[in-house]
């Protein structure tokens, strides 16, 4: 089999924004904040429109990502064997926000396969990138998606998840909704090197991958079946990678009213997978206050005590 194709771009998706997608996509991952949900509230505020949640990017930009995963050419997919791709361990995640999407946009989507590498022990390794564009051609966000493909017969097989922490015996108000609370010694709105944001607590409850998988488009079996899962090796149904994500973009955006305007870019290493049930919790400070206001985070997305999300890398521009 020839080398994969490392610096081709794949042809343009075009994504039409709708207002009733945005609306969708917030209620499951959480986002109640009200420009997230009403169009005057978000006028309001000075959005042209109803304004996506940051982590929309992840579904706007997903048919191009995917266009380029599943070509077989790539070396993850292989028609013959069917939806091997589902074996793509994903790694780490960035995007950069040049500005919100509102509903109305009419974007672009371009994504390269920029590296690729087999390690002796067969895995795969496959980072791709992309760039989404406005309507006038102007950036909108950019992403970039790392991950690896272990070798097979190589997926340890599930054992328990007691690994992953108890599972959650209430389901309260702060935690169902994800509501931020306030740590001892935190600040309201940090603003030094040092300064811990509010914590966000978070439960997802046993429709969360459903409502997640409608919102997104992302079917993956494994976020749905406890027997596709099993079968994959999990031990169990795991929460969307990109949801997970969508926690650690809320605790960014919780000081300043859920507003996407202060947040420039997120990135962080997936760990380990995450389970329905039991509470996600957002673990941030501020890592470097620099001379424009502008502020670099650190921490970590945690599950029972144990990073699901970790090397979170932020930028906010608060002004």
């Amino acid at each position: 089999m020839p080398p994969p194709p490392v610096g081709r771009e794949w042809p343009a998706r075009e994504w039409d924004v709708e207002p009733e997608k945005l609306r969708e996509y917030a209620s499951a991952v959480g986002e109640t904040e009200a420009i997230y949900h009403d169009a005057g509230a978000a006028r309001a505020r000075g959005f042209s429109d109803l304004v996506a949640a940051p982590a929309f990017a992840a579904v706007v930009v997903a048919p191009a990502v995917a266009a380029v995963i599943f070509d077989p050419e790539v070396g993850l997919f292989d028609p013959e064997v069917g939806l091997s791709s589902y074996r793509f361990v994903h790694k780490r995640q960035l995007f950069r926000w040049h500005r919100p999407i509102v509903a109305g946009d009419a974007l672009v989507t371009r994504a390269r396969l920029v590296d690729a590498s087999e390690a002796p022990d067969g895995r795969a390794g496959r980072v791709f990138e992309s760039e989404t564009v406005d309507a006038a051609g102007e950036p909108v966000v950019s992403a970039r998606y790392e991950g690896v493909v272990p070798p097979a017969g190589g997926r340890r097989k599930g054992s328990s998840r007691a690994g992953s922490g108890t599972r959650a015996s209430g389901d309260s108000e702060h935690l169902r909704h994800g509501s931020p609370t306030q740590p001892s010694g935190a600040v309201s709105r940090p603003a030094a090197a040092g300064d811990v944001f509010p914590a966000l607590s978070v439960l997802p409850g046993p429709e969360a991958t459903k409502r997640y998988a409608e919102a997104s488009g992302d079917f993956t079996p494994f976020h749905l079946s406890d027997e596709a899962a099993v079968a994959a090796g999990l031990p169990g149904i795991i929460l969307h990678g990109l949801y997970s994500f969508a926690q650690v973009v809320r605790a960014h955006t919780a000081p300043w009213g859920g507003d996407p305007r202060v947040l420039v870019e997120l990135s962080g290493r997936f760990r380990r997978p995450a389970f329905p049930d039991r509470p996600l919790v957002a673990d941030l400070e501020v890592a470097e206050a620099e001379a424009d206001g502008s502020l670099r985070t650190g921490g970590e997305l945690l599950q029972g005590g144990r990073a699901v999300i970790e090397e979170i890398e932020g930028r906010l521009r608060p002004n």
